[in-house]
C-alpha cells in the first residue's frame, strides 16, 4: 500500500459513498425587500446534465438561466447575456409596475451592456 494515499494503512477502501464532484456556479439577484427577484444563473460544467438526458427537460422551462462552461466560471459573455436578456427585462418590469422611473432603461434598442472582444497588439511584440 503507498503511504501517500487519503484513507490509512488498516482501511483497504474508503468506507461509504463517493461524492459527486459537480461544479457549478449559481449566481441570484434580488433586492433588499425582496419583492424583485431575478431569475438566477447557473453554470454548469457540462452543456447537457445526465438527468436532462434521461428524463427529457428542456433547459428553455427550467426557473434557470442555464449556461456552460468546463470550469464553471461566470465568462464575461454570461454575464452580459444574463444582464440584457434576464435581469434589464425583470427590473424594467419591477419599475414599470411600482410606478417608479425607468431611467436607466430609457433607451429601448440599445442594450445594457455590450460584449467584445478586442485584439491587445503590442508595440514590443512587432519588434521581436
Amino acid at each position: 500500500m503507498p503511504n501517500r494515499t487519503y484513507i490509512t494503512v488498516e482501511e483497504n477502501m474508503m468506507s461509504g459513498h463517493k461524492p459527486i464532484n459537480d461544479r457549478y456556479t449559481l449566481a441570484l439577484c434580488a433586492n433588499a425587500s425582496g419583492d424583485c427577484k431575478v431569475k438566477p444563473l447557473l453554470v454548469y460544467h457540462s452543456e447537457n446534465h445526465r438527468a436532462f438526458k434521461s428524463h427529457k427537460i428542456l433547459k428553455e422551462k427550467l426557473q434557470v438561466m442555464w449556461r456552460s462552461n468546463p470550469k464553471a466560471w461566470v465568462t464575461r459573455k454570461f454575464f452580459v447575456e444574463c444582464v440584457n436578456l434576464v435581469f434589464g427585462p425583470s427590473v424594467k418590469k419591477y419599475l414599470q409596475e411600482k410606478t417608479y422611473p425607468c431611467k436607466p432603461f430609457s433607451s429601448q434598442t440599445m442594450p445594457l451592456l455590450v460584449h467584445q472582444t478586442s485584439k491587445m497588439t503590442s508595440s514590443r511584440s512587432s519588434n521581436l
